[in-house]
């Protein structure tokens, strides 16, 4: 009786090993795929609302949100995006070089 019950668990812990394996197996995949989209920092100037919505559909992350002092984003996104939001009309420009200088004011 102690042998089949012995049996009984290795089959378990080998089920168990199985299924561990496949969800790394999946993860791992399912990582490369994401690594495999070329993603870009780009600052993009937005002519109103519905231009500032389409920033954000599209991007991964927000880095910098000028708001309407400027209306400029500064964004990670998909590199493919980058052409669609060029021709959008409610995107006034993209900046695909994505670097944000801030610059302390002169003091007299």
């Amino acid at each position: 009786a102690s042998s089949s019950s012995s049996s009984s668990s290795s089959s378990s812990t080998k089920s168990q090993q199985d299924a561990d394996n496949d969800h790394t197996n999946t993860t791992t995949t399912t990582t490369k795929e994401h690594r495999s989209t070329p993603v870009a920092t780009a600052n993009i100037k937005y002519r109103n609302e519905a231009g500032r919505a389409a920033i954000l559909a599209v991007s991964t992350s927000v880095h910098h949100d000028f708001g309407t002092l400027t209306s400029i984003l500064n964004v990670t996104l998909p590199a493919a995006a980058i052409p669609d939001l060029g021709s959008n009309p409610n995107v006034e420009w993209v900046d695909g070089n994505g670097a944000v200088y801030f610059v302390q004011p002169w003091r007299y």
